[in-house]
């Protein structure tokens, strides 16, 4: 983009736009569309987190005995079980923070003189692309979830590589943001 060297344009075009944000060029169209997608990101990672809630519960109500003058606390295989299921549920609700939390590049000179703002919004937005497809897995694998079957160590597996593999996906848009020197 050319720079505007006449004084009265230059003023002209900060008062016209917000004080040097334009919401029509191309790079801040993307900035917004990444903040929508990475809203929509936590939706499904926030069902996925309801459900392991409502899991927990049904787990505890039909499999957790009551407590006995013999047996005053339930057996630690099924309260293990229920603290993985917690703690799962803790690590999606963790995940979805951070996503909402995840910076985009401000606009700004500064970063016009290490790259070119368009392509690097575009590479986060290709990340938060694939950051939404993660969570949608997260949210199938929750889904398939049957409290029968949670009595089986592998029956959390699923969703612990899918919640995995959206932590690796984090940490390489974090790394677009970092500068190579």
């Amino acid at each position: 983009m050319p720079e505007i060297t006449n004084p009265v344009i230059q003023k002209l075009e900060l008062l016209m736009l917000g004080w040097g944000f334009n919401f029509y060029r191309a790079e801040n169209r993307l900035r917004a569309d990444d903040l929508l997608v990475r809203q929509k990101i936590c939706v499904p990672l926030g069902h996925g987190v309801e459900k392991l809630g409502t899991l927990a519960m049904e787990f505890q109500t039909h499999w957790m005995p009551a407590p006995t003058r013999e047996q005053p606390y339930p057996p630690a295989e099924l309260t293990g079980i229920l603290r993985e299921l917690n703690a799962l549920r803790s690590g999606i609700s963790a995940a979805a923070a951070y996503i909402q939390g995840l910076p985009a590049p401000a606009e700004d000179r500064i970063w016009r003189r290490f790259r070119d703002e368009r392509t690097l919004m575009e590479q986060l937005l290709g990340a938060d692309l694939r950051m939404l497809q993660l969570s949608a897995d997260i949210e199938s694998s929750v889904e398939k979830i049957v409290l029968a079957e949670l009595k089986k160590p592998e029956s959390l597996r699923p969703v612990v590589l899918a919640l995995d593999n959206l932590k690796n996906a984090c940490r390489d848009r974090q790394k677009l943001l970092e500068i190579q020197a």
